[in-house]
């Protein structure tokens, strides 16, 4: 028993030091807006021939194919 909880101690200390040392690593670079400016999009069907519109309520969607 004394073997057992050794090794989990261990473990656990180990693991505690990977984190540790890969903790300030940059894996992925921090996203950035490229301008301050408003992006309009557009939500279409697949072909985009037909696109959502608007209104004061909301977008108008039409759900007929």
């Amino acid at each position: 028993m004394n073997d057992t909880y050794s090794k989990i101690m261990l473990t656990i200390i180990a693991a505690a030091l990977c984190v540790n040392a890969f903790q300030n690593l940059k894996v992925v670079n921090p996203a950035h807006a490229s301008s301050h400016t408003v992006q309009r999009v557009a939500i279409c069907n697949d072909s985009g021939s037909r696109c959502a519109g608007v209104g004061t309520w909301g977008l108008k969607v039409d759900t007929q194919m």
